[in-house]
């Protein structure tokens, strides 16, 4: 079944509602408290600099997710991308990861708690590859224009 999503640039008002959910993530997939602290407040400040590159999917009349897509220099960078509970499994997270590749033609970096399984899943599905962990973080790839794996050939 496909669903309607409206995509639009997130309202200025919506800075506490991208804190929440980024905070909900960063509480459910972080560890020590100290660090969960200074993770909170960085995202906090992230999110209210780069506001203008903020986006909000709208599904039934109602906000379904958030996230941020900015350039950043030779990559396009993909986060903060929280799918509210009612609305996960209806393939809103999918929707996200086409709608940024198909706005950008630079290579997509996206950060994944390496402990949200659901969230790793789903951009390995999209053909985004790790290229880096550092603590709790992977670092996925996507060499955007090269997004369909490439088939094998046997001799």
């Amino acid at each position: 079944m496909l669903f309607d999503y409206k995509f639009m640039r997130a309202p200025k008002d919506i800075v506490k509602d991208m804190y929440f959910g980024t905070k909900a993530v960063i509480q459910t997939f972080s560890l020590p408290y100290s660090d969960t602290e200074d993770l909170l407040y960085e995202a906090y400040d992230n999110i209210k600099a780069n506001i203008d590159n903020c986006y909000i999917v709208k599904l039934f009349g109602q906000i379904a997710a958030h996230y941020m897509f900015r350039d950043d220099g030779d990559v396009a960078v993909l986060s903060d991308v929280y799918v509210y509970r009612n609305f996960r499994s209806h393939g809103v997270g999918t929707a996200i990861i086409r709608r940024c590749i198909s706005d950008t033609e630079k290579p997509i970096v996206a950060y994944i708690h390496r402990t949200n399984i659901s969230a790793m899943s789903l951009f390995k599905k999209h053909h985004f590859v790790i290229t880096k962990e550092k603590d709790r973080l992977c670092r996925m790839y996507l060499a955007n224009g090269n997004i369909t794996p490439k088939k094998s050939v046997r001799k």
